[in-house]
């Protein structure tokens, strides 16, 4: 299985801006554009729980596509699962990429934080990575 993280970051290293969950008041339109071709062209996105919350207004879960939310506690988001579309999990990257691959993924973008970036570099999972760096400090 081939693990792809995009991010998105400022000229000083950060990856959000402080509290504010809208990454779109801070970055490109080109971005932007990138970004969702490249959720467009996966069907299999893998976050983190705080990007899932902050992007749960926008998502539009639709057939032929998975996403996957690494949580330490997925039964308090059991009620939003959507089979096929949408689950959540606390596997370790290793588990969850062995898995994805047995089901016949062979992609997975990978679109979380800090948090699951590095976890998923900790386990070396990471086969490509796509930054956007945008001219902000």
């Amino acid at each position: 299985m081939k693990v792809i993280l995009v991010a998105v970051s400022s000229l000083d290293g950060k990856i959000t801006k402080g509290d504010d969950t809208n990454i779109y008041s801070w970055t490109s339109k080109e971005d932007a554009k990138l970004f969702f071709s490249l959720i467009k062209k996966h069907n299999l996105i893998v976050m983190g729980r705080e990007t899932y919350e902050a992007a749960r207004p926008i998502i539009k879960l639709t057939s032929g596509k998975q996403r996957v939310v690494l949580t330490r506690n997925p039964e308090r988001f059991k009620r939003f699962e959507v089979k096929g579309q949408l689950e959540f999990t606390n596997e370790s990257p290793s588990g969850l990429t062995q898995r994805m691959a047995v089901l016949g993924f062979k992609k997975m973008l990978l679109v979380g934080g800090s948090i699951i970036s590095s976890l998923f570099f900790q386990h070396n999972k990471i086969d490509e990575v796509w930054i956007t760096l945008e001219p902000y400090i």
